[in-house]
């Protein structure tokens, strides 16, 4: 821990008064201890004794005036005096560049147990030049408080020159070493990648992608910090990942043995990265994913079986959802065909009516992302007419019972494909569909209707900015909506903005990604990644300074998008 200043060394007054006595009444003029030249005076004597009243009256001085004895109190800690630790205890707290020549020869010999500190104050005044002897300590010793102090100083000056240790610190299983240097670890080589990706050497880029699944015995993991760094390095990480994908990563399957997990657990990862990093080559894979026949493995029994169905059940939604995030145009059909229940016979063996109807909703989802219109009557006609087959048996089961399920549950498929429909249709499309959507919805239920009829201001909108001459003046019609007091005419207007030409959709979205609506920014967010920008970069960076300290879990996960699309938009702008 770095020593507050009021720890500063206290030795008795009895010292002096000795000297006073031996020395005679020169040496027991009246001393000046608030003075810092009078201090300064006193360490410069090489008198031990007479330096450790110093160091003691150096505590009643105000910070602006210990600052200025740091060069005297280096010298000091060079010269190897009795009183050394005592000095590096106040360096160390100074955080000052001027001891630099101290900070190092500390972090050579760690002569005083101050290492850890002293290399996290070169790391503050970013003196890159100690960065070679605080490799050398990371890799000598076998301190595990040491080696966090050390990582946390190379945190704070990420240099190429450290991938190497790093990528040896990832090859460390997570049981016998703390997690958290594989945590610090990942963040460091996030950082180096984000600047110098080519940095990265094969054996990095392997050890960065196996270290998103490690864990411990304590079921802590560095899957979040890994993850972002992987989103940092960016183009260079798809092809590993697309191997995790595939099961081809021998090390990454080992440890989903070892820790017994499914072993479709790391597909599900993959799917979620792949998909961040925006890689086109996953379309397809994500493609064929969602298109297969799904089969259990054979050699799963019992709980192993369940849990194989279970994270299924997950790729499946991040594939499908993967495929609207990359605008993967060849997947409109499958889509389509998920969004009737088309595919239950190949799906079936990992569907319930939860399961179907996450997937069906998510189709619906991903083909509002995919920006096709010609989906948007297939999303019409599954809204008003899909039925999910098994929670319709429930909801009339209950109803039997004198139970009956709320609307908004029972059609809750009818319901997201409605508002998925809304979100894609054209202006043109809006009237006509409205009519027949609130027709099937009467028929159904009162608070399905009433969820509808809250849809007639998004039709006005969009009708509206659909009217106006050119592009310039859509883009500036659906900004103006974007602080709409109807959630559902904000997240119309993101949408279509994210539809329009850069040159006028870029500007936009840069400029309202601050919008104080968490909905309505997740859309914006997405559609940065269509059309990056160096203002969205700035304007991103800027909104994670300024929201940093907000809580809640909402914030949190609002946040850890805008990290994910800033490294994003940083390689690719």
């Amino acid at each position: 821990m770095t020593p507050s200043m009021h720890t500063l060394p206290a030795r008795g007054l009895m010292a002096c008064a000795a000297l006073c006595l031996f020395a005679g009444s020169m040496a027991c003029e009246q001393p000046r201890w608030d003075d810092p030249t009078y201090i300064q005076a006193q360490l410069e004597k090489k008198d031990p004794t007479m330096r450790t009243v110093a160091l003691d009256k150096m505590g009643g001085l105000k910070e602006e005036q210990i600052k200025t004895l740091v060069p005297t109190l280096t010298k000091v800690y060079l010269e190897k005096d009795p009183n050394q630790k005592e000095v590096m205890e106040v360096l160390v707290k100074m955080r000052d560049p001027a001891a630099k020549d101290a900070y190092i020869e500390e972090v050579k010999t760690n002569a005083t147990e101050y290492a850890a500190v002293a290399a996290e104050a070169l790391g503050d005044a970013k003196i890159k030049e100690a960065i070679p002897d605080i490799l050398t300590l990371l890799e000598k010793t076998d301190n595990t408080e040491l080696k966090k102090g050390l990582l946390r100083g190379m945190q704070l000056m990420p240099d190429a020159s450290m991938v190497p240790a790093l990528t040896k610190i990832l090859q460390l299983d997570a049981d016998n070493n703390p997690i958290a240097l594989h945590a610090y670890s990942c963040e460091i080589i996030g950082d180096i990648a984000q600047a110098t990706p080519q940095a990265l050497d094969a054996a990095a880029i392997q050890a960065l992608t196996k270290a998103m699944f490690l864990s411990n015995k304590l079921r802590q993991n560095v899957s979040r910090e890994c993850g972002f760094a992987v989103q940092q390095l960016g183009k260079p990480a798809v092809p590993e990942m697309i191997k995790v994908y595939k099961g081809e990563r021998q090390d990454v399957q080992s440890l989903m043995r070892f820790y017994k997990f499914p072993p479709n657990q790391s597909k599900g990862v993959a799917t979620a990265r792949l998909s961040k990093l925006q890689a086109p080559e996953a379309g397809e894979l994500f493609l064929n994913e969602i298109s297969k026949k799904q089969e259990i493995p054979a050699t799963l029994k019992g709980d192993a079986k369940i849990g194989w169905v279970q994270m299924q059940i997950q790729v499946l939604q991040e594939a499908i959802l993967g495929l609207g995030d990359l605008k993967h145009a060849p997947a409109k059909d499958t889509l389509v065909a998920i969004l009737r229940g088309d595919k239950n016979a190949d799906l079936d063996v990992v569907l319930d009516y939860t399961s179907e109807t996450l997937l069906r909703q998510n189709a619906a989802n991903a083909l509002n992302a995919i920006g096709d219109r010609s989906a948007t009557a297939e999303l019409l006609s599954a809204a008003r007419t899909g039925v999910i087959n098994d929670l319709e048996k429930l909801a009339r089961l209950q109803e039997k019972k004198g139970q009956a399920m709320g609307g908004m549950q029972r059609y809750s498929f009818n319901v997201t494909t409605a508002q998925a429909w809304l979100m894609l249709a054209s202006a043109a499309e809006l009237d006509a569909g409205m009519q027949a959507l609130l027709k099937s919805a009467a028929a159904k239920n009162a608070e399905v209707k009433k969820f509808y009829d809250s849809f007639a201001p998004v039709v006005v909108a969009a009708k509206e900015c659909a009217a106006k001459a050119d592009d310039a003046q859509k883009a500036a019609c659906y900004t103006a909506k974007l602080k709409d007091k109807s959630v559902l005419v904000r997240q119309k207007a993101a949408f279509e903005l994210s539809r329009l030409p850069s040159a006028v959709a870029a500007p936009a979205l840069a400029k309202n990604i601050s919008t104080d609506s968490l909905a309505t920014r997740e859309i914006l967010t997405q559609a940065l990644y269509a059309h990056p920008s160096k203002a969205a970069v700035d304007a991103v960076d800027a909104l994670l300074k300024k929201e940093a300290s907000v809580s809640g879990a909402p914030a949190r996960a609002d946040r850890l998008r805008l990290k994910m699309l800033l490294a994003w938009l940083r390689n690719n702008t």
